[in-house]
């Protein structure tokens, strides 16, 4: 077995920096192309982006770091243990933990919702345990730690819940996989 790493983004919330300040930038720089077609001079435009200039630094600042912002699992080869830390870069990590492969657990929350034309779109989100402690949550299903964890693919008689957008189905539970506790 080799070492191998599995990264993801730190949270949510850095997801939405990025997204906003990332936009903001885009719309900073569309208005300023189309105030050079109504009109203004390359000179105006310029003056106004350095009187934006402090804001444009640290909508720039937001977004690298928050574009940065990553929680990484890592299986050394040959080790029963998983090694989690988040960073901001590689050379800034801020939290580290070692987790025993058999304590670990997942257990994924499907959501479905339907638009007014009909189409209907899922979204996972996985709950990562050790023990019984959330250690980390992500958008997407297990499968995305199936090569770091194999152990977690095996068949589980757990429950989990399916929440849907129509109130009348409310929370209907399902057999699955996605969760088991392994030291049972």
């Amino acid at each position: 077995m080799q070492d191998s790493r599995v990264t993801f983004p730190g949270n949510r919330i850095s997801g939405a920096f990025f997204t906003g300040s990332a936009v903001l930038l885009g719309v900073i720089f569309i208005l300023s192309v189309v105030v050079l077609f109504e009109g203004w001079s390359i000179h105006e435009v310029a003056l106004e982006w350095w009187r934006l200039r402090f804001g444009i630094i640290a909508l720039v600042a937001v977004a690298t770091l928050s574009f940065q912002h990553r929680a990484v699992f890592m299986r050394k080869a040959n080790e029963n243990e998983i090694h989690f830390w988040k960073q901001f870069t590689s050379f800034f990590i801020y939290t580290k933990r070692e987790f025993d492969v058999e304590k670990l657990s997942t257990n994924t929350r499907t959501s479905t919702s339907t638009s007014d034309n009909g189409n209907r779109t899922t979204s996972y989100t996985t709950y990562v345990y050790e023990g019984g402690k959330q250690i980390f949550v992500f958008d997407g299903t297990k499968d995305d730690l199936c090569d770091l964890v194999p152990e977690l693919t095996r068949n589980s008689n757990e429950k989990s819940t399916v929440a849907s957008d129509n109130p009348i189905d409310g929370d209907k539970p399902v057999e699955n996989s996605e969760s088991k506790e392994w030291w049972n």
